[in-house]
């Protein structure tokens, strides 16, 4: 029993060690995929570039965009396989790896929807980089910071929701994924109004960090719903920060807008 357990630690640790890679910030490293990527995703945007080629979307490549000591995360999807990385900075690092060389974890179809979770990843990455030069659905302004609601598609029985926030100011803006409730239009007396909470299942973005002057665009993925007549959805996005500085912003829209989604 004890040799058991020895072997079952040692194959988690090979396991997990074959899943790390290291960067630098000075070259490029390139991972070469046997399919096109449908997503990815690197745990900190101040640390990690990681990106798909347009022109070549079986390559992806990271950068380090600094130095750093501890380690970051790198996500990506390929197939139907999705791919964990613990990335790690080294001034001599391997300029090309193969994804077949690492261990990937095959994803099923979210229960509930037709659509597999690889073609929600690819309609999320599709939306994203989209031209946003079209004029938004509703955009609100305050405190230099910009809250748009640029698309909202739909596939299936799924609404992808498309948001950028733009900084104007000259100070970092940090804030966590919006929040949408669904309330009455007229806001009651009665102590027992409802309001719900509108929960994505996905999202592209975690979390925002947007450096001054900067736009972050982002994307949700709801189940499908419709807004009843005498209710609207409003968009909450709070800062994330120690004091309280009113950089919120609340942004409203009705079934109107879902009414007119077009599909993706």
């Amino acid at each position: 029993m004890k040799t058991l357990m020895i072997l079952s630690l040692v194959l988690n640790f090979k396991m997990y060690a074959q899943n790390h890679i290291q960067v630098a910030e000075h070259s490029t490293v390139h991972i070469i995929c046997p399919k096109a990527v449908s997503y990815v995703q690197v745990g900190s945007h101040t640390k990690l570039l990681a990106e798909a080629i347009a022109d070549y979307p079986h390559l992806v490549r990271i950068k380090a965009l600094t130095a750093f000591s501890d380690t970051s995360s790198l996500t990506l999807m390929c197939g139907n396989q999705l791919y964990a990385f613990q990335v790690s900075h080294k001034r001599q690092c391997l300029m090309q790896l193969k994804l077949d060389d690492f261990k990937g974890d095959v994803i099923q179809e979210q229960v509930g929807t037709a659509l597999p979770l690889h073609q929600v990843l690819g309609c999320m990455r599709q939306l994203q980089s989209s031209d946003s030069s079209q004029k938004s659905i509703r955009a609100i302004k305050n405190e230099r910071i910009e809250l748009s609601l640029d698309e909202i598609r739909v596939r299936h029985e799924l609404l992808f929701v498309k948001l950028t926030v733009t900084n104007h100011s000259n100070l970092v803006y940090k804030a966590k994924v919006p929040v949408f409730l669904m309330r009455d239009r007229q806001p009651k007396k009665a102590a027992n109004v409802q309001e719900y909470l509108l929960e994505p299942w996905r999202v592209s973005e975690p979390e925002l960090m947007i450096a001054p002057q900067e736009a972050k665009t982002m994307v949700l993925v709801f189940k499908s719903f419709s807004i009843p007549k005498h209710k609207q959805v409003e968009v909450l996005l709070q800062e994330e920060t120690a004091a309280y500085t009113g950089r919120d912003l609340s942004l409203i829209f009705d079934n109107k807008a879902i009414v007119k989604a077009k599909a993706l």
